[in-house]
């Protein structure tokens, strides 16, 4: 740890003091504020000798802040960080970018740019909230604040807060959705009808045979496809979701439905990444193989989770292959086979 007293010649004659901070192995400078003049006059050389101990007294209140912050209290130069630069940083280094995007944009919304972590209390957090729950679904609030929660906990990591202000507001529970997918028998039709978008089509068909989540299916390539003949067609990943290694068996079909392999680094579907713009086109192709439901790119992944527990795959299987970290995650698709028996039990005729 140490503080050293700097100074920066200005454009204007003057000096500007500032702080540099060296502390669990990253720097901070601190500007003050302060600033020496030319000393041509004994007011001048007093003013400097002023501002100069002034400086020494921040200096000497900095230390002992970090000091205590070794002791789990948070310095007061690091609660004025710009929490909406911090932010930006930290989705420059995801890999679901435009998800955080929008997090952060109603958080800039609320807070306006010039919010820093001193901002954040408890009672911030919780107003966030009750803003988000007012303008967005009940599901999107919730997942919106657990994003927002992810960028508190970077801080935490970096020592720039104590404590996530997040974890400690009330909110609702999340509700189960309408997860719309297809049939095997739609799943039939689609296959056999002509979709001009080939390769959105191609990618949700093996998306619908996989499991795999578009995030992952965008950045699959051909060298990440493997093949043993004790183990058939899989592909060994991290998943850029939860950052967690899987190893995912690929089906013969799913397989062929890619067509020919290419070169190694090579990505094995060319795809835009414009969520909306796929989704659209998607429907287009929808509709065109007369089925009228709401179906998006993530309903191949419910899809695959349905047709595995319809044709008896057992849960805890699904929920391997679907990269859940919890089988409660899962169980959602149980409830909806369920209801489809219950369904199909109704569909007999009245003796």
């Amino acid at each position: 740890m140490g503080i050293k007293i700097r100074e920066k010649k200005l454009n204007d004659g003057r000096k500007s003091i500032y702080l540099d901070i060296y502390h669990n192995g990253k720097r901070h400078y601190e500007f003050l504020k302060l600033y020496l003049v030319k000393a041509t006059t004994a007011i001048d050389r007093e003013s400097n000798k002023e501002t100069r101990q002034l400086a020494q007294n921040i200096k000497a209140k900095r230390q002992i802040e970090l000091q205590s912050a070794d002791y789990q209290f948070t310095p007061a130069f690091k609660k004025k960080t710009s929490f909406i630069t911090f932010a930006q940083k930290v989705i420059d280094s995801k890999s679901s970018q435009p998800a955080y995007l929008n997090v952060l944009n109603k958080i800039t919304e609320f807070g306006g740019d010039n919010l820093t972590f001193e901002h954040l209390t408890e009672h911030w957090c919780q107003e966030f909230y009750k803003f988000l729950n007012k303008n967005l679904a009940n599901n999107t609030a919730y997942d919106y604040c657990i994003k927002a929660s992810h960028f508190c906990n970077q801080a935490l990591r970096e020592k720039i807060i104590v404590k996530n202000n997040f974890e400690f507001i009330q909110k609702n529970k999340r509700v189960d959705t309408n997860r719309n997918f297809l049939t095997f028998e739609e799943l039939q039709i689609l296959f056999k009808t002509p979709c001009s978008h080939v390769e959105l089509k191609k990618a949700f068909l093996f998306s619908a045979l996989t499991g795999l989540r578009w995030s992952d299916l965008n950045a699959l390539k051909w060298g990440d496809i493997k093949h043993t003949d004790k183990l058939g067609y899989f592909i060994s990943h991290q998943q850029i979701k939860t950052k967690s290694y899987e190893t995912l068996s690929i089906s013969d079909q799913a397989i062929n439905i890619l067509g020919k392999k290419g070169r190694s680094e090579q990505k094995v579907l060319k795809i835009n990444n414009i969520t909306n713009y796929n989704n659209m086109q998607l429907r287009n192709c929808m509709l065109k193989a007369g089925i009228d439901k709401h179906i998006t790119f993530h309903s191949a992944r419910h899809t695959f989770a349905t047709l595995q527990l319809t044709y008896g795959t057992d849960i805890k299987t699904v929920s391997k292959l679907l990269g859940h970290k919890d089988v409660q995650v899962t169980q959602i698709y149980a409830k909806i086979i369920d209801s489809k028996k219950v369904e199909a039990v109704n569909k007999i005729p009245k003796l």
